[in-house]
């Protein structure tokens, strides 16, 4: 166990000192589409970037700049890893770090009360990382050993290690990955079958259930992403047309999200309320022309065209992660950002 503390910085923009404010003042709406507003988050000192990769229900933020980097109440503050990748409502956050020696790579770490422990610290020669952690303090990550390909595993909050089983099959050196775990102890992420496809997947007592696809069984094939506490599962999956779309999955029906006009979408975040939240192409010119979008009561929005106070030339390209208020963060230009409901 490695013991640090966070370095407390102000931030750099007036709208990130403001970030307390704006969370309980913007007014309300009785009626029509839900609107938001903007939030910039800022970045470290000295770096123009910003990601911001997953929020609890306090808005405790977690993702990069130069390094790992937490968001709260207004200030930014360094964490002891290389990106802070998802936080449980106890304020655990988890990611992946060098730990060891400067030529061993990184490892599955969590931070929390201060203190970094390092999850894979038996596995020297071994690459891991953290995810995802629930409110049981049980993180969902990968684990390769040396000479094995990687795979989805647990640890549990005593740090037992726990590896899930697969699908049969490995591709590129990789078995298996977890990306995403809820407070039921359900996991989902993707794992490789006998014949190389790449499907979606969700553990659950102890076996592995692949989801299906939209139709397409090629590669990148499908996978999930996130699950919410309903069970409900969000991903992206190929379809006969080769592109990628985004989809929800629920009691062993895949939907298919579609897209803001372009040919692929990509889900990233869903919440309790059924909230989904991601990245879409708005046209056939591809990845330089995607916008974040909001997918609720069957109809996907772009987010770019209900944020009442979006600075002209601030494009929000992606949203990583939505809360159960509905809020939501992810990446703009040039910064990550936060979007606080209005109604």
């Amino acid at each position: 166990m490695i013991n640090t503390s966070l370095t407390r910085r102000s931030a750099l923009t007036a709208a990130a000192v403001a970030l307390a404010g704006a969370a309980f003042t913007t007014p309300a709406q009785a009626d029509g589409p839900t609107t938001y507003t903007y939030v910039d988050l800022g970045s470290e000192p000295g770096y123009a970037t910003s990601v911001a990769n997953d929020l609890n229900s306090s808005r405790i933020v977690v993702g990069s700049s130069r390094n790992g980097v937490v968001w709260q109440d207004g200030e930014i503050g360094t964490l002891p890893m290389l990106t802070g990748l998802g936080v449980n409502e106890t304020g655990a956050i988890v990611g992946s770090a060098y730990t060891g020696a400067s030529d061993q790579p990184p490892h599955a770490v969590v931070y929390r009360d201060g203190e970094l422990t390092d999850l894979a610290a038996s596995f020297d020669d071994s690459s891991s990382s953290a995810v995802e952690i629930n409110d049981a303090g049980t993180v969902a990550g990968s684990l390769r050993e040396a000479g094995q390909p990687g795979r989805a595993v647990i640890w549990e909050a005593d740090g037992t290690l726990r590896r899930l089983p697969g699908l049969g099959g490995s591709s590129f050196g990789n078995e298996s990955a977890a990306v995403a775990i809820n407070d039921k102890g359900q996991v989902v992420g993707s794992a490789v079958t006998k014949s190389g496809a790449t499907r979606a997947a969700i553990w659950q007592n102890g076996t592995i259930t692949a989801l299906g696809t939209l139709g397409g069984g090629g590669y990148p094939g499908t996978r999930a992403t996130d699950i919410n506490d309903n069970g409900v599962v969000v991903g992206d999956s190929q379809k006969l047309t080769g592109h990628l779309h985004a989809f929800v999955w629920s009691n062993g029906k895949m939907t298919d999200l579609g897209t803001l006009g372009g040919p692929a979408s990509f889900a990233s975040s869903v919440n309790n309320k059924g909230q989904v939240v991601g990245i879409s192409d708005i046209d056939s010119s591809g990845s330089t022309n995607r916008r974040a979008f909001v997918w609720e009561n069957g109809k996907m929005t772009d987010l770019n065209k209900v944020t009442t106070n979006l600075p002209k030339g601030t494009v929000l390209y992606n949203a990583n992660a939505i809360n159960n208020d509905g809020v939501i963060v992810g990446t703009a230009s040039p910064r990550a950002f936060m979007l606080i409901p209005n109604n």
